[in-house]
């Protein structure tokens, strides 16, 4: 009897999940839980609503930190290591970063999480530097910024000089300093920036399911040898991976 019922309790226990949405701890009519439906439909920001869905060329996706304590998480971070192949200059690097952009802008997504939009990440979302680079270039020197061949000294002083004196069309009040990564005179690092449509609170599973969708973008992005490592970066994966241990934790002890 025992035995049957601890198979059963096992098998059942197997079988949970994390919920596929919020929980509801309040009945309809409860000021509480009134409170929580008005904050939902309380106009924000995109910024506030989404999580900001970052592609990064330039820098390695570890950090080395041998000094680092998990239960001290602000002391001895680590330091940033960076891809010394990365050459913005290169045609090809160029173009596939370009290329990325108008495709992370066209990528549809059928997830629950992308509805009712179906796409990856929020319409007119996409802060492309090497796109208005590009157009900046062309502008100034009528000629494409690509022209200037691999490792150009021009190439390079000439984003600084963009980065120095614009901001991005879709926010005029920031500055490129976090998306065109100049350390020390020296360029580093760009990052691409848009909004996704997943929303920040949904359930697990419903982040996994767009996750997929995420990684399968990932995958068709053009890797020359001038651009070779590209990884994502989210907020929203930090609890994602919280949760998932959170409950692999229950299960296994």
């Amino acid at each position: 009897g025992n035995l049957a019922m601890a198979g059963a309790l096992g098998f059942y226990a197997a079988k949970l999940d994390l919920p596929s949405e919020q929980e509801q701890w309040f009945p309809d009519d409860h000021m509480v839980q009134k409170f929580i439906f008005a904050s939902d439909d309380y106009l924000q920001s995109d910024a506030s609503a989404y999580p900001t869905l970052n592609l990064v060329w330039g820098a390695q996706d570890s950090i080395r930190r041998p000094k680092y304590i998990r239960w001290l998480p602000d002391e001895n971070r680590g330091e940033a290591k960076f891809d010394q192949s990365f050459d913005l200059a290169d045609p090809a690097a160029f173009r596939a970063v370009l290329d990325a952009c108008a495709a992370l802008q066209a990528k549809s997504c059928e997830a629950k999480g992308c509805m009712p939009l179906g796409k990856l990440v929020q319409p007119g979302s996409v802060i492309c530097p090497v796109a208005e680079f590009e157009a900046w270039h062309v502008e100034r020197y009528n000629v494409s910024a690509s022209t200037l061949g691999a490792g150009s000294a021009a190439f390079y002083s000439r984003l600084v000089d963009f980065r120095a004196t614009t901001t991005p069309q879709l926010d005029p009040y920031r500055s490129w300093g976090e998306m065109i990564g100049v350390i020390d005179g020296t360029f580093r690092y760009l990052v691409v920036e848009s909004a996704m449509t997943l929303g920040f609170e949904e359930a697990n599973p419903i982040k996994a399911d767009v996750l997929r969708v995420l990684d399968e973008y990932m995958e068709t992005i053009e890797r020359p040898p001038a651009a070779a490592k590209v990884f994502q970066v989210s907020s929203v994966w930090v609890w994602f991976v919280t949760q998932g241990a959170l409950l692999e934790g229950m299960l296994v002890g």
